[in-house]
């Protein structure tokens, strides 16, 4: 017998024993049947769930902190728990509240439990790395914590800290890579892998189902709605820009709602078809009730890197605003390469999209009056296609576009209960995209090398064998491969390795930042023979041009230009002859000679939609930066947002390193606290010993823009 099946058995039995007996039957009765149940109706206030319900709502029914007191706001609490990563890899967990304890999870795999009141560590232990990246659940009846790892959940005992065995396969669930908090309903435990959904039960740990995704990622987004038996997942594109995307089944960049009892799917919109551009479904849905026409309707609402807002009716699998006005069809163009694209995207204009995608260079460099700027950003352009959606990727240009970082991002947002709206950052800055050849057997050789090795490492202890062995490095490889060319053309060679290799590389690979290093590029010149780029090498007036903002440049001579330039002839066509030439791409921030993003402010909003209406109520910039010509509004964030019955809504994630208050009906900031780190989670609230306290996880910025450093903290606040 399920839960509503109960539910109608007990609410019967209730309304015969009101009658026989009086209305203090009907109250006791009421509340045995709630304890009983208390897995299935989580005490919210508890917030045992790091997205504060199965729901994906990130709302707390507590409302001691409100808008007349929330000047009240101080520090708490601080814990440090001892690790600061130096690899950009930021603490992600939102952590939850059990009743008693405060858990969280770091970067270097620790699961810790933390007294409420004083954030005093109780225990911790050592995971499989990596541990609750995006998630937490704790599970009241069995006493338990299940966190994700890199080889399965792990169910926890609360109070020891250690693995409980009596839960699953000796405390495991599967084997494989999770991010997010696994569900746990009705005696199940539901697991977003990475790259497939799988239900196992809780006392045993057997599988009941399985679903393949078929090289679809679920990295951000996974939610459960009792009232419907309905899990929904979000997931990534299937290839790295280029790559095949013709394939059958394809569950990629989707909205996918299932049967929880069987894995069976109910429906599935596909946002972006045959992607090559990194636009990701992002953030766990979102389930509400809305009402439409003095209809009440069961709906999730999910969210798109282009932009894109997906609100479902349940029941019926169809849009909620599912009118042909609702929706423009865009037509676009075909790819000159062996690559799938599809003929036409889709466009969803209610809910009002987040982001508009085409990125207008022409209209960006009217509003600037510095000329030295204006011609930098012209030079870095001027082999640039943008002004339009959804370009085909091409190795004979660029292509400049908002969304790789959002629209919104792996954070999602919040369900403001008091104004039936869903509150949610979005970001807004461009990038460029760039295309390229690379050398197939020099990937190899090393991908083969990095392989062979790592089965004798672990982490970053060496082996007696490679001890030994004194470990080949991919460096001594690359080494040794750019000297091969000689064979091919040794002046040509000579003369790269004199003027050209101190930027463009022993192997000709060029140098391309990523988004946690800035915009720092210089081309590859692998198969540059076989693109227009090659028109740089005609003469002296085409290189020295092409390299305008090169410093320390060294003289070339038209002879000395002429043999580079048949070197590199000479050795692609070598590398075409026997196939060693493939297409990659890379994207990149694209910014200004300031180091800003090159487009318009505000670049980071947070976005209230109105969820009975799919109209964006208000739309606020993000967060602030100073320059050096002053202050400007809205700015990049990855960390979150929190919603209360207090009318609050919290946010964080901007590079200020603020946590903000914002009164959630007005979108009005109210409060404000600079954090010693970026806030890098949603924040989340909780209530103990007659106190409701705010926890935020001030992890860092892993993001270029960001500070350098990386933190450690959990900062609590509650009334002074």
């Amino acid at each position: 017998m399920d839960v509503m099946q109960k539910t109608y058995v007990y609410i019967k039995l209730i309304e015969v024993l009101n009658k026989i007996f009086s209305i203090k039957v009907l109250i006791f009765t009421t509340f045995s049947f709630l304890l009983l149940n208390s897995e299935t109706f989580p005490k919210e206030e508890y917030w045992n769930f790091s997205n504060g319900n199965f729901e994906a709502h990130k709302f707390s029914k507590l409302k001691e902190i409100n808008t007349g007191n929330i000047s009240n706001l101080k520090i708490a609490w601080t814990h440090k728990n001892g690790f600061t990563p130096k690899n950009k890899n930021n603490s992600q967990i939102t952590p939850i509240f059990t009743g008693k304890s405060v858990i969280i999870s770091t970067v270097n795999d620790n699961l810790i439990s933390l007294d409420p009141s004083n954030g005093e560590e109780k225990w911790r232990i050592k995971l499989k790395n990596p541990t609750a990246k995006r998630g937490l659940l704790y599970l009241e009846q069995y006493k338990s914590i299940f966190a994700s790892t890199g080889s399965g959940v792990i169910a926890i005992d609360e109070t020891t800290g250690q693995i409980n065995k009596n839960l699953g396969k000796e405390g495991y669930f599967g084997e494989s890579k999770s991010l997010l908090s696994p569900i746990v309903y009705k005696e199940k435990v539901l697991v977003a892998f990475l790259n497939k959904v799988e239900s196992f039960s809780l006392k045993e740990g057997k599988r009941n189902w399985s679903l393949n995704l078929n090289g679809a990622r679920v990295w951000s987004g996974f939610s459960y709605d009792k009232k419907t038996n309905t899990v929904a997942i979000v997931t990534s594109n299937l290839v790295h820009l280029w790559g095949k995307t013709d394939i059958n089944p394809d569950y990629t960049n989707s909205l996918i709602l299932l049967n929880g009892d069987t894995g069976d799917i109910k429906c599935k919109f596909k946002d972006v078809h045959h992607d090559h551009w990194d636009f990701d479904m992002v953030g766990s849905p979102i389930f509400t009730d809305v009402n439409i026409s003095n209809q009440i309707k069961r709906a999730v609402y999910a969210f798109s890197k282009t932009g894109n807002v997906l609100a479902i009716n349940i029941d019926t699998c169809k849009f909620l605003f599912d009118k042909k006005e609702n929706f423009k069809i865009l037509k676009t163009d075909k790819s000159n390469y062996n690559q799938t694209y599809s003929s036409e995207q889709t466009k969803i204009l209610l809910p009002e999209p987040l982001l508009d995608q085409k990125y207008d260079l022409d209209s960006f460099l009217e509003t600037l009056n510095d000329k030295e700027n204006i011609e930098y950003l012209k030079f870095r352009t001027r082999n640039s296609k943008f002004n339009k959606e959804f370009i085909p990727l091409s190795l004979e240009y660029d292509v400049l576009m908002y969304g790789l970082h959002g629209g919104p991002s792996w954070y999602g947002g919040t369900l403001d209960l008091v104004n039936n709206q869903i509150i949610i950052p979005s970001n807004h800055y461009p990038w460029v995209l760039r295309s390229y050849y690379y050398d197939r057997l020099l990937n190899k050789v090393v991908n083969l090398n990095d392989k062979f090795f790592s089965f004798f490492s672990k982490d970053d202890y060496a082996s007696p064998f490679q001890k030994k062995s004194k470990k080949i490095t991919s460096e001594t490889i690359k080494t040794v491969y750019s000297k091969l060319p000689y064979l091919i053309d040794a002046k040509g060679r000579s003369l790269y390795e004199m003027k050209c290799q101190s930027c463009h590389g022993i192997n000709r690979k060029g140098k391309y930042a990523g988004e946690t290093e800035g915009d720092t590029y210089i081309p590859s010149l692998i198969g540059v023979s076989f693109t227009n780029k090659i028109k740089s090498l005609d003469n002296l007036e085409n290189f020295n041009y092409s390299h305008s903002y090169v410093k320390g440049m060294p003289n070339l001579s038209e002879d000395e230009l002429k043999k580079i330039k048949n070197y590199f002839n000479e050795h692609d066509g070598i590398l075409k002859k026997y196939n060693l030439l493939r297409e990659w791409g890379s994207w990149q921030l694209f910014l200004d000679k300031d180091k800003l993003p090159a487009s318009t402010p505000p670049w980071g909003k947070i976005n209230a939609i109105d969820i009975n209406t799919g109209k964006i109520n208000w739309s606020i910039p993000f967060g602030s930066r100073k320059t050096s010509s002053g202050k400007i509004l809205g700015d990049k964030n990855f960390g979150g947002v929190l919603s209360t019955a207090g009318n609050l809504f919290f946010a964080t994630g901007t590079p200020d390193k603020f946590l903000y208050a914002y009164d959630s009906k007005s979108g009005e900031k109210i409060w404000e606290y600079q954090l010693p780190f970026a806030g890098s989670s949603s924040p989340m609230t909780y209530y103990y010993e007659g106190e409701q306290y705010i926890l935020v996880n001030s992890g860092g910025g892993k993001f270029f823009g960001y500070d350098e450093n990386l933190g450690d903290q959990m900062i609590a606040f509650k009334l002074n």
